[in-house]
């Protein structure tokens, strides 16, 4: 809807085209989903690969503020050409795939085993982290993403999980941010290589790495420094949209019935013996959710849940 939004002349109602156009669409989906409004469909994944497919049929691409620059890998280009690249390898799969198979590849993070399956697997080599993010994004992914995205918007503040991982909380005064924000923006512009940048981060080897491919630190490598690496961890770097807590021992159980549900939630964990002190710090870094967060406390069978969510 934003993306709609934006459109020259759709918001004030000079351009009806674009709205008869995306509403000409309905006919990829089931009649169940044509009853309802489409921005009421679920999973999000479906009204996403709706609002692609009339994108991309029309020679539009996702931009940087919208999810599907992520959620479709156009985040992993290096360049224009690259963009160009990948919406041409797009255009053709949509042209041999069902609308059903696209958006579920989407939500179950199979989207190169759908390339692959209509004969376009030999592409994906070439398309430098493509493989490595759109085999996680339906679940969780690489705060580095969000960083890149970050150094391409007038957005004043990084997100939660970008102010943790890469720097951005230690610095002190405006200027540190802009200068620290240019030098990520630098890497980026050279081509630097996004997962690469992500290991250094959870190794706790920000300010070593860049020194490495920008030849100099133009901020202090005090502010390169963040909380990682962490020992038994596996959500370091990482940003998800929906998770659970509970403790080790019940973990089998919590995801069979997220399972029963039908739910998708990444399950975190922690020690059965914990204090309070390491209980708040899960809570504190799981504050890397996308947007707001919504915490609630629930009951399953007697085991207590916490669960964290987005709040669109």
């Amino acid at each position: 809807m934003r993306w709609l939004h934006q459109q020259d002349g759709f918001a004030t109602g000079a351009v009806h085209d674009l709205w008869k156009g995306i509403q000409s669409q309905l006919h990829l989906v089931e009649s169940r989903d044509r009853k309802i409004p489409f921005d009421q469909w679920k999973p999000r994944e479906k009204l996403e690969a709706y609002i692609f497919f009339y994108q991309i049929s029309n020679g539009f691409v996702p931009d940087t503020d919208e999810d599907n620059w992520i959620f479709l890998g156009f985040c992993t280009a290096r360049d224009h050409h690259g963009v160009t690249t990948l919406a041409n390898l797009y255009r053709v799969l949509i042209g041999k795939c069902k609308f059903q198979e696209f958006w579920k590849a989407m939500e179950q993070s199979d989207m190169v085993g759908l390339f692959k399956k209509y004969g376009l697997g030999h592409a994906i080599p070439q398309l430098r982290n493509f493989g490595t993010l759109m085999n996680v994004v339906g679940t969780w992914y690489q705060s580095v993403w969000e960083l890149k995205r970050f150094t391409r918007l007038p957005t004043v503040e990084p997100m939660q999980a970008v102010a943790l991982d890469y720097g951005f909380y230690n610095c002190q005064t405006p200027q540190e941010r802009m200068a620290l924000r240019r030098m990520y923006a630098e890497f980026f512009d050279r081509g630097g290589d996004e997962m690469k940048l992500h290991l250094a981060c959870i190794s706790g080897q920000l300010a070593f790495f860049l020194l490495l491919e920008l030849q100099k630190l133009p901020v202090s490598a005090d502010l390169l420094s963040n909380p990682y690496p962490l020992e038994q961890c596996g959500y370091m770097g990482m940003v998800v949209e929906n998770a659970a807590l509970c403790s080790e021992s019940n973990y089998e159980l919590v995801k069979k019935l997220y399972d029963e549900k039908g739910e998708k939630v990444v399950i975190l964990t922690h020690p059965d013996e914990k204090d309070e002190g390491i209980n708040e710090g899960f809570i504190e870094r799981l504050q890397f959710l996308r947007e707001s967060v919504r915490i609630r406390m629930t009951d399953v069978q007697g085991v207590t849940v916490k669960e964290m969510a987005t709040i669109s």
